[in-house]
């Protein structure tokens, strides 16, 4: 999704069905926020939207508490 231009909503539309089916695979996670960081076009907003999502899909397995990397 990175570098395709593709639009930040159709991403997040793409994240959300993807964590319907499979809600705990870290590499959805992983790629989906590397889409969305504003060095490549996203937002602050859409990153915070999209892991809103994430931990909302994942609580009932991995609890309702995700981490940063400082570095990006």
């Amino acid at each position: 999704m990175n570098g395709l231009n593709t639009d930040k909503a159709t991403i997040l539309a793409l994240v959300r069905e993807a964590l319907d089916h499979e809600s705990t695979y870290q590499p959805i996670d992983y790629e989906a926020a590397n889409a969305l960081l504003p060095k490549w076009g996203g937002s602050r907003q859409e990153l915070k939207q999209f892991v809103t999502l994430a931990v909302a899909k994942s609580s009932a397995v991995e609890g309702s508490q995700a981490y940063k990397n400082s570095s990006t």
